[in-house]
């Protein structure tokens, strides 16, 4: 598996022309919905370079993939095969998985002390997994509530859900979750379908 760390700032007007010039009709109008210039250009940028990536794998020019969508918004390639991709990101950073042959989902978080882990944690976490969050001392839960929520979003992602739909009642054994180091401030889990060994290639993409 590829694992690509994308930062999202610091790009020139021409980088970003060049990379926004490679998003189709469907990725324009949801960058266009954003309400301010930095979201649309971190928009831009992870996008772009997730079609250059894909581009790369592929030997296509990143302007000419297509996307697919499952009923809830999974993307795939349009012309099918077994490349398999999942993108996130969170403020200034993004992260782009890509394998061969199996499903994969990735998720990024900043971690943010803002959040109201406990509550969020019982509406969306399992019954076990919400008790084991309170039951940890105070100053643990904030980790381990990003740990378990990043780990959550990469399985949904993979399997195609909806983030309110359950995840507790899937064999744990048909899947791979590494917890993933991104840097200070953030969290990351990525999810395949399939046993270890997981042998993971990490690059930091430039344009």
């Amino acid at each position: 598996m590829q694992l690509w760390r994308i930062p999202l700032d610091g790009y020139s007007p021409a980088c970003l022309a060049v990379l926004r010039g490679y998003l189709d009709d469907d990725e324009r109008t949801r960058m266009d919905a954003l309400a301010f210039p930095l979201l649309r250009d971190r928009f831009v940028v992870a996008h772009g370079a997730q079609r250059t990536i894909l581009g790369r794998a592929l030997g296509t020019a990143p302007g000419d993939i297509r996307f697919s969508f499952g009923p809830n918004g999974k993307p795939a390639l349009a012309t099918g095969g077994p490349l398999g991709f999942s993108l996130s990101h969170s403020d200034d950073l993004a992260v782009v998985a890509v394998t061969s042959g199996c499903a994969v989902g990735v998720d990024v978080e900043r971690e943010r002390p803002d959040v109201s882990h406990e509550s969020i944690g019982r509406q969306f976490f399992s019954q076990a997994e919400a008790d084991a969050l309170v039951a940890l001392p105070p100053e643990e839960r904030q980790a381990a509530f990003f740990r378990g929520w990043t780990r959550k979003e990469a399985l949904v992602k993979m399997l195609g859900l909806g983030l309110a739909d359950p995840v507790d009642t899937f064999d744990a054994a048909r899947f791979t979750m590494t917890d993933l180091d991104l840097g200070a401030g953030y969290v990351g889990a990525v999810v395949v379908e399939g046993a270890p060994p997981l042998e993971i290639t990490r690059w930091e993409w430039v344009p």
